[in-house]
């Protein structure tokens, strides 16, 4: 692609009022916006072909959407979200900004994820439920109540394991 790779602390370091003309961080929500922000780049957009999104989906700014995932109904993703292949989220679900859905994470119908919360791999968040900002659920969790902003939750079904 012609540009160049650039390691974290580098980066980190460069005074420039110039953006990078792109750059992704897929896996740490966080980082990848505290990165848009100070580098103000512009957000890729990417819609997988074999991807489903609802035509009432709304989708936001810069969402990355991977093969076989599932945007059903009147579901709402926010800027700069990565919904990774076979993820699913069910109609009335909601995922904030910088929100990053492993492979194979499941909202049903009304759960939500505030913003840069991330979700392993096959992690499940029940109707209803809300994972906080910021929290961190790990691979295969069953979320069945709120998670609190920050938190780190694992397990079936999922319990806290500490602050982020």
């Amino acid at each position: 692609h012609g540009l160049p790779l650039l390691i974290l602390e580098d980066l980190l370091k460069k005074e420039t009022d110039k953006s990078p003309k792109f750059f992704r961080v897929i896996g740490d929500s966080r980082l990848f916006m505290d990165l848009h922000k100070r580098f103000k780049f512009e957000m890729q957009e990417y819609f997988h072909p074999l991807a489903f999104v609802s035509e009432i989906a709304k989708i936001g700014e810069g969402v990355m959407v991977g093969p076989f995932a599932v945007l059903a109904g009147e579901c709402r993703v926010g800027d700069g979200c990565y919904i990774n292949y076979q993820s699913q989220m069910g109609s009335q679900s909601e995922v904030g900004k910088y929100v990053h859905l492993a492979p194979h994470a499941c909202l049903q119908d009304g759960a939500v994820v505030l913003d840069g919360a991330q979700l392993g791999m096959g992690a499940s968040v029940l109707k209803g439920v809300t994972v906080g900002e910021g929290c961190v659920i790990g691979s295969n969790a069953v979320v069945t109540k709120d998670v609190p902003a920050g938190e780190t939750w694992a397990g079936v079904p999922a319990r806290k394991l500490g602050p982020k």
